[in-house]
């Protein structure tokens, strides 16, 4: 009898279709805020700190979704939660493209319903997808899906400035942003929940069938990776939460400050336009080199090493951005600031995955999400106040650069924490 063909393993179709949805959302549409918005607030004549209070309640509200979020994911799964954050960024971007001319409107468009949108239809819900699919290959699915948004951001930055200069209006910025979101919906219909959906296995490792090989992958493995999913609860009582919360406000508050007002920056210390959009461009670049390599790594070597290293790569090139002697000073060390965002941001799910169990990253990242942005999301707002009121980002960059040397520290003390409950729900190829 001829032994029956095994399935292709569809987590890798999955990874696939993930890459460009986050390639088209946060690639094409997020990331090129940071070229549209200088030209809009020029154009309407708003303050910097009025204008950028829109970026800053955002923040907040996607952060203050996120228990919503994780709710949704349970009870929804990540599909149809995704659709749902896809339609509802693309109102807000077809209205910026065509009638919002009012600082009031921008703020609802971007601080609210955008919001809602980012939050429901990207990072959250593809990356607890990830969590499904893979345990022993979490890391690099994650660096490949995430390297999509960064050859998006790459590409876009330069080419949103030229879109926005030939058309002359922001407005092409946002109506093409909307575009993206179209072909994301597209493709979102390929996207399956969840391994036992179709009678497949994280990693395509069947644990009945490939015992043997499963028992092999657990004594190579050298990574930590919980066999409980913990509940709740339990994880906010370990310092090891607390101690990865104080690292992600180090790299976030950094995107934040460079991502609302890295290009005003450039542009107000004696650089052109072109050349700050250039430099975000490099930046994003050194993010998406990271992503795939790095996240290769962290199946390897225990993530937190590579937060430590990274974080502190992170203080150094911020400084470096602030101070900016040269344009190929900035080409240099721009990639570098980049290269240790897009490590950070591919070990924070992993970790918080390999730390607590896959079924339990929704949930305990959805409830980190409110105390991490209660303090990074006025990143943008303060920035734009300090320019205001100062003349320079001095007083930001210098505040940020402390906070992510205290994130650092946080780092070096980043442990697995240990399990001292009981009545756990075992987590799926733990082993593995």
């Amino acid at each position: 009898m001829e032994k029956q063909k095994k399935p292709v393993f569809y987590g890798w179709t999955n990874v696939t279709i993930l890459f460009f949805m986050y390639m088209f959302t946060i690639g094409f549409v997020y990331y090129p805020y940071s070229v549209i918005f200088p030209v809009m607030i020029e154009d309407m004549g708003w303050s910097r700190g009025s204008a950028s209070f829109a970026f800053t309640l955002n923040a907040v509200l996607s952060g203050l979704l996120g228990p919503v979020l994780a709710i949704s994911i349970a009870k929804f799964g990540t599909k149809r939660t995704m659709v749902f954050g896809l339609l509802c960024w693309l109102v807000p971007l077809v209205l910026l493209g065509t009638i919002v001319n009012s600082i009031l409107l921008w703020t609802i468009c971007w601080g609210v319903v955008a919001a809602i949108g980012i939050s429901f239809g990207t990072l959250v819900p593809i990356q607890a997808n990830i969590m499904m699919w893979f345990n022993n290959k979490r890391g690099t699915a994650i660096g490949i899906v995430m390297t999509g948004s960064a050859i998006g951001g790459f590409i876009a930055q330069p080419a949103y400035t030229w879109l926005i200069s030939t058309t002359e209006s922001w407005r092409s910025g946002w109506l093409a942003g909307g575009f993206f979101v179209i072909l994301s919906l597209i493709i979102s219909a390929f996207i399956k929940e969840k391994p036992g959906d179709i009678g497949q296995h994280p990693d395509g490792i069947d644990p009945d069938t490939d015992h043997g090989f499963s028992e092999k992958m657990s004594k190579k493995s050298k990574i930590y990776r919980s066999e409980i999913n913990w509940p709740l609860k339990e994880a906010f009582r370990k310092s090891s939460t607390w101690f990865l919360v104080a690292c992600i406000l180090g790299f976030m508050m950094s995107f934040f400050l460079i991502a609302s007002h890295g290009v005003l920056h450039f542009t107000d210390i004696g650089y052109t336009r072109m050349q700050a959009a250039s430099i975000m461009g490099f930046i994003i670049f050194g993010s998406g080199v990271a992503r795939f390599p790095m996240g290769a790594l962290a199946d390897n070597i225990e993530p937190r090493w590579i937060i430590s290293a990274s974080l502190f790569i992170m203080m150094v090139s911020l400084i470096g951005l602030w101070k900016a002697p040269s344009m190929g000073f900035l080409l240099f060390v721009g990639p570098c600031f980049g290269f240790s965002y897009g490590t950070l941001l591919v070990m924070q799910p992993a970790i918080i995955g390999n730390y607590f169990g896959a079924e339990s990253f929704a949930k305990i990242y959805g409830f980190m999400s409110p105390i991490i942005v209660s303090i990074t999301a006025f990143v943008p707002f303060a920035a734009g106040i300090i320019a205001d009121r100062t003349g320079s980002y001095d007083l930001a960059f210098i505040t940020i650069s402390v906070v992510v040397f205290f994130s650092f520290l946080s780092a070096l003390m980043l442990k697995p924490p240990v399990a001292t409950f009981e009545n756990t729900k075992p987590a799926e190829n733990a082993g593995n």
